[in-house]
Protein backbone atom coordinates (compact mmCIF):
# COMPACT_ATOMS: atom_id res chain seq x y z
CA UNK A 1 0.00 0.00 0.00
CA UNK A 2 2.89 2.15 0.93
CA UNK A 3 4.53 2.11 -2.38
CA UNK A 4 1.51 2.41 -4.14
CA UNK A 5 0.71 4.84 -2.42
CA UNK A 6 4.45 6.73 -3.22
CA UNK A 7 4.05 5.93 -6.69
CA UNK A 8 0.68 7.76 -6.78
CA UNK A 9 1.45 11.07 -5.18
CA UNK A 10 4.73 11.04 -7.08
CA UNK A 11 3.04 10.71 -10.65
CA UNK A 12 0.03 13.41 -9.91
CA UNK A 13 3.19 15.89 -8.78
CA UNK A 14 5.58 14.62 -11.56
CA UNK A 15 7.71 14.21 -9.09
CA UNK A 16 11.56 12.16 -9.09
CA UNK A 17 10.18 10.35 -12.58
CA UNK A 18 13.19 8.30 -13.36
CA UNK A 19 13.20 6.42 -10.14
CA UNK A 20 9.37 6.17 -10.22
CA UNK A 21 8.80 4.73 -13.81
CA UNK A 22 11.54 2.05 -12.56
CA UNK A 23 10.04 1.53 -9.11
CA UNK A 24 6.73 1.16 -10.59
CA UNK A 25 8.06 -1.31 -13.61
CA UNK A 26 9.57 -3.34 -11.41
CA UNK A 27 6.76 -3.65 -8.47
CA UNK A 28 4.31 -4.18 -11.16
CA UNK A 29 5.94 -7.32 -12.66
CA UNK A 30 6.70 -8.25 -9.91
CA UNK A 31 2.73 -8.35 -8.16
CA UNK A 32 1.84 -10.17 -11.59
CA UNK A 33 4.67 -12.66 -11.05
CA UNK A 34 3.19 -13.32 -7.34
CA UNK A 35 0.23 -12.27 -5.83
CA UNK A 36 -1.26 -12.02 -9.33
CA UNK A 37 0.26 -15.67 -10.28
CA UNK A 38 1.47 -14.63 -13.64
CA UNK A 39 -1.96 -13.89 -14.55
CA UNK A 40 -3.38 -17.49 -13.53
CA UNK A 41 -4.98 -19.50 -12.51
CA UNK A 42 -6.02 -19.77 -16.19
CA UNK A 43 -9.58 -21.70 -15.60
CA UNK A 44 -13.47 -20.67 -16.75
CA UNK A 45 -13.91 -17.42 -16.30
CA UNK A 46 -10.82 -15.83 -16.78
CA UNK A 47 -10.67 -13.14 -19.65
CA UNK A 48 -7.40 -11.07 -19.43
CA UNK A 49 -3.52 -11.93 -18.31
CA UNK A 50 -3.83 -9.68 -15.21
CA UNK A 51 -3.82 -5.63 -14.69
CA UNK A 52 -0.60 -6.04 -12.99
CA UNK A 53 0.78 -7.12 -16.59
CA UNK A 54 -0.75 -3.79 -17.83
CA UNK A 55 0.88 -1.56 -15.16
CA UNK A 56 4.11 -2.95 -16.42
CA UNK A 57 3.74 -2.48 -19.85
CA UNK A 58 2.87 1.80 -19.08
CA UNK A 59 5.59 2.25 -16.91
CA UNK A 60 8.26 0.95 -19.52
CA UNK A 61 6.41 2.38 -22.19
CA UNK A 62 6.61 6.05 -19.52
CA UNK A 63 10.24 5.21 -19.33
CA UNK A 64 10.73 4.50 -23.60
CA UNK A 65 8.72 8.42 -24.33
CA UNK A 66 10.95 9.67 -21.29
CA UNK A 67 14.01 8.85 -22.88
CA UNK A 68 13.21 9.36 -27.12
CA UNK A 69 10.70 12.24 -26.87
CA UNK A 70 11.12 15.80 -25.80
CA UNK A 71 7.40 18.31 -24.76
CA UNK A 72 6.60 20.96 -22.81
CA UNK A 73 7.29 19.78 -19.17
CA UNK A 74 5.41 21.70 -16.36
CA UNK A 75 6.23 18.46 -13.59
CA UNK A 76 7.30 19.18 -10.08
CA UNK A 77 10.91 18.51 -11.20
CA UNK A 78 11.49 21.12 -13.90
CA UNK A 79 10.52 23.40 -11.10
CA UNK A 80 12.93 21.60 -8.90
CA UNK A 81 15.85 21.75 -11.59
CA UNK A 82 15.34 25.13 -12.46
CA UNK A 83 17.10 26.32 -8.90
CA UNK A 84 19.13 23.12 -8.95
CA UNK A 85 20.19 21.99 -12.25
CA UNK A 86 22.11 18.66 -11.05
CA UNK A 87 18.88 17.26 -9.14
CA UNK A 88 18.21 16.38 -13.11
CA UNK A 89 20.78 13.62 -12.70
CA UNK A 90 18.52 11.81 -10.37
CA UNK A 91 14.97 12.96 -11.23
CA UNK A 92 15.33 12.11 -15.11
CA UNK A 93 16.67 9.95 -18.32
CA UNK A 94 19.48 11.00 -20.62
CA UNK A 95 17.78 11.99 -23.78
CA UNK A 96 18.45 10.17 -27.11
CA UNK A 97 17.89 11.90 -29.72
CA UNK A 98 18.03 9.36 -32.67
CA UNK A 99 14.68 8.91 -34.23
CA UNK A 100 14.81 5.65 -36.39
CA UNK A 101 15.11 3.89 -32.57
CA UNK A 102 12.49 6.11 -30.97
CA UNK A 103 10.12 5.28 -34.36
CA UNK A 104 11.54 0.83 -33.75
CA UNK A 105 10.49 1.61 -30.00
CA UNK A 106 7.37 2.95 -30.86
CA UNK A 107 6.69 -0.14 -33.09
CA UNK A 108 7.59 -2.84 -30.69
CA UNK A 109 5.48 -1.84 -27.80
CA UNK A 110 2.56 -1.43 -30.36
CA UNK A 111 3.32 -5.26 -31.20
CA UNK A 112 4.03 -5.93 -28.06
CA UNK A 113 0.73 -4.59 -26.59
CA UNK A 114 -1.09 -6.19 -29.57
CA UNK A 115 -0.06 -9.89 -28.66
CA UNK A 116 -1.51 -9.09 -24.90
CA UNK A 117 -4.78 -7.96 -26.55
CA UNK A 118 -4.63 -10.81 -28.63
CA UNK A 119 -3.56 -13.31 -25.73
CA UNK A 120 -7.08 -11.55 -24.11
CA UNK A 121 -8.95 -12.29 -27.27
CA UNK A 122 -8.39 -16.05 -26.73
CA UNK A 123 -8.95 -15.74 -22.97
CA UNK A 124 -12.53 -14.47 -23.60
CA UNK A 125 -13.19 -17.40 -26.34
CA UNK A 126 -11.43 -19.70 -25.05
CA UNK A 127 -12.58 -20.01 -20.81
CA UNK A 128 -14.90 -16.82 -21.00
CA UNK A 129 -18.04 -18.61 -21.08
CA UNK A 130 -21.50 -16.55 -21.36
CA UNK A 131 -22.81 -17.37 -18.08
CA UNK A 132 -19.57 -16.50 -16.20
CA UNK A 133 -19.40 -12.81 -18.26
CA UNK A 134 -23.08 -13.07 -17.53
CA UNK A 135 -22.66 -13.11 -14.12
CA UNK A 136 -20.19 -10.73 -13.51
CA UNK A 137 -22.09 -8.45 -15.37
CA UNK A 138 -25.08 -8.60 -12.76
CA UNK A 139 -22.39 -8.86 -10.00
CA UNK A 140 -21.90 -5.58 -10.85
CA UNK A 141 -25.48 -4.38 -9.61
CA UNK A 142 -24.36 -5.05 -6.03
CA UNK A 143 -23.37 -1.99 -4.26
CA UNK A 144 -23.47 0.99 -7.03
CA UNK A 145 -24.91 4.05 -7.15
CA UNK A 146 -28.12 4.44 -8.45
CA UNK A 147 -27.16 6.00 -11.54
CA UNK A 148 -24.67 3.76 -12.34
CA UNK A 149 -27.29 1.24 -11.92
CA UNK A 150 -29.66 2.68 -14.16
CA UNK A 151 -26.67 2.72 -16.51
CA UNK A 152 -25.89 -0.93 -16.24
CA UNK A 153 -29.47 -1.96 -16.38
CA UNK A 154 -29.41 -0.13 -19.48
CA UNK A 155 -26.38 -1.75 -21.27
CA UNK A 156 -27.87 -5.32 -19.83
CA UNK A 157 -31.19 -5.11 -21.23
CA UNK A 158 -29.14 -5.10 -24.66
CA UNK A 159 -26.04 -7.80 -23.74
CA UNK A 160 -28.18 -10.50 -21.90
CA UNK A 161 -30.53 -11.17 -24.46
CA UNK A 162 -27.36 -11.53 -27.07
CA UNK A 163 -25.28 -12.94 -24.46
CA UNK A 164 -23.45 -15.83 -26.76
CA UNK A 165 -23.73 -13.42 -29.61
CA UNK A 166 -20.98 -10.57 -27.50
CA UNK A 167 -19.29 -13.41 -25.72
CA UNK A 168 -18.23 -15.63 -28.58
CA UNK A 169 -18.38 -12.83 -31.45
CA UNK A 170 -18.23 -9.10 -30.69
CA UNK A 171 -16.12 -9.29 -27.73
CA UNK A 172 -13.48 -11.99 -28.70
CA UNK A 173 -13.70 -10.36 -32.93
CA UNK A 174 -12.96 -6.56 -31.51
CA UNK A 175 -10.09 -7.70 -29.41
CA UNK A 176 -8.97 -9.79 -32.31
CA UNK A 177 -9.15 -6.65 -35.23
CA UNK A 178 -7.12 -4.73 -32.36
CA UNK A 179 -4.92 -6.49 -31.63
CA UNK A 180 -3.83 -7.91 -35.66
CA UNK A 181 -4.08 -3.87 -36.51
CA UNK A 182 -1.42 -3.49 -34.06
CA UNK A 183 0.95 -5.88 -34.56
CA UNK A 184 0.84 -5.24 -38.08
CA UNK A 185 1.21 -1.35 -37.48
CA UNK A 186 -1.69 -0.68 -39.21
CA UNK A 187 -4.94 1.36 -39.31
CA UNK A 188 -2.77 3.42 -36.53
CA UNK A 189 -5.33 6.24 -36.09
CA UNK A 190 -8.34 4.74 -36.09
CA UNK A 191 -7.59 1.63 -34.22
CA UNK A 192 -6.16 4.17 -31.06
CA UNK A 193 -9.94 6.02 -31.18
CA UNK A 194 -11.41 2.13 -31.67
CA UNK A 195 -8.80 0.84 -28.10
CA UNK A 196 -10.16 3.99 -26.31
CA UNK A 197 -13.77 3.52 -27.26
CA UNK A 198 -14.15 -0.20 -26.88
CA UNK A 199 -12.01 -0.07 -23.40
CA UNK A 200 -14.15 2.51 -21.89
CA UNK A 201 -16.99 0.53 -22.86
CA UNK A 202 -15.30 -2.64 -20.81
CA UNK A 203 -14.54 -0.79 -17.74
CA UNK A 204 -17.81 0.91 -17.16
CA UNK A 205 -20.33 -1.93 -18.42
CA UNK A 206 -19.16 -5.32 -18.15
CA UNK A 207 -16.71 -4.05 -15.01
CA UNK A 208 -18.95 -1.74 -13.68
CA UNK A 209 -16.32 0.96 -13.68
CA UNK A 210 -14.09 -1.15 -11.32
CA UNK A 211 -16.81 -1.45 -8.69
CA UNK A 212 -18.43 -2.23 -6.55
CA UNK A 213 -16.08 -1.46 -4.14
CA UNK A 214 -16.48 -3.96 -1.27
CA UNK A 215 -13.78 -4.90 1.46
CA UNK A 216 -11.15 -7.06 -0.75
CA UNK A 217 -11.13 -4.91 -3.89
CA UNK A 218 -7.72 -3.72 -4.23
CA UNK A 219 -7.72 -1.86 -8.12
CA UNK A 220 -10.39 -0.10 -10.40
CA UNK A 221 -10.11 -2.53 -12.77
CA UNK A 222 -7.24 -2.33 -16.26
CA UNK A 223 -9.82 -0.33 -18.35
CA UNK A 224 -8.27 2.90 -17.32
CA UNK A 225 -4.88 1.49 -18.03
CA UNK A 226 -5.75 0.55 -21.62
CA UNK A 227 -7.46 4.13 -22.32
CA UNK A 228 -3.78 5.48 -20.78
CA UNK A 229 -1.80 3.67 -23.26
CA UNK A 230 -3.97 4.21 -26.50
CA UNK A 231 -3.62 7.32 -25.57
CA UNK A 232 0.33 7.16 -25.21
CA UNK A 233 0.77 5.51 -28.87
CA UNK A 234 -1.30 8.51 -30.45
CA UNK A 235 1.60 10.76 -28.62
CA UNK A 236 3.99 8.54 -30.40
CA UNK A 237 2.08 8.23 -33.58
CA UNK A 238 1.80 11.73 -33.84
CA UNK A 239 5.38 12.06 -33.42
CA UNK A 240 5.99 9.06 -36.15
CA UNK A 241 3.90 11.00 -38.68
CA UNK A 242 5.49 14.22 -38.08
CA UNK A 243 8.75 12.36 -39.49
CA UNK A 244 7.32 10.80 -42.16
CA UNK A 245 6.26 13.96 -43.25
CA UNK A 246 9.49 15.57 -43.06
CA UNK A 247 11.29 12.46 -44.33
CA UNK A 248 9.12 13.09 -47.98
CA UNK A 249 9.50 16.76 -47.72
CA UNK A 250 13.43 16.58 -47.87
CA UNK A 251 12.98 13.94 -50.49
CA UNK A 252 10.96 16.29 -52.54
CA UNK A 253 13.29 18.99 -52.09
CA UNK A 254 16.70 16.67 -53.29
CA UNK A 255 14.56 15.66 -56.52
CA UNK A 256 13.66 19.13 -57.12
CA UNK A 257 17.48 19.95 -56.69
CA UNK A 258 18.50 17.27 -58.76
CA UNK A 259 16.08 18.82 -62.30
CA UNK A 260 17.55 21.83 -61.62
Amino acid sequence: IIIELILGIALLLGMFKKPVYILGAVYSILLWATVDQFGGPYIAGTLNTGATLIYFIAFIFLIFIEINYTYRDISLDSLIIKRLPKFSKIALFKKKKDPSKRQNGYRFFSMAFGVILGINASLKLISGTASNIAGNQLMQLLGEPTIIIHYLLFWDSIILPHMYLFTYVIYPGVEFFIAFCLILFVLRKQIYILGITYSFFIWSVIQGFGGPFFPGVTDISSGPLYIIIFLLLIFCNKDFLSNKKNKLVMKQIKHKKVNL
